[in-house]
């Protein structure tokens, strides 16, 4: 059973960081700010930032939880992973709706 979905206007983009620990950044936003970085952290917005181990593409109940109320204050989250494959897989994650 699936208990939890992203609201059906979401925005997510993929970004790439190269150097950093956590490279590849998924960035999910709802209108009316921009799937970046910038856009995220910029401004009033309520944001969250959750680093995701190798082998992680999906946050916990509690990063779900926080992603959740986040997008409900028209913030964003930024879902930062290890590899390419694992911010790939959040990538499909998120088109299919969570």
């Amino acid at each position: 059973m699936k208990t939890f979905a992203l609201p059906a206007d979401v925005t997510a983009r993929l970004h790439v960081h190269p150097g950093t620990p956590f490279p590849y950044m998924v960035c999910v936003t709802r209108p009316p700010i921009e799937a970046t970085p910038t856009a995220i952290v910029s401004g009033k917005n309520v944001c969250a930032s959750l680093t995701h181990d190798e082998g992680l593409s999906w946050p916990d109940r509690r990063g779900e939880a926080l992603v959740l109320a986040v997008l409900e204050e028209c913030g964003g989250a930024m879902l930062a992973f290890a590899t390419m494959g694992d911010a790939l897989a959040c990538m499909r994650r998120v088109k299919r709706g969570g």
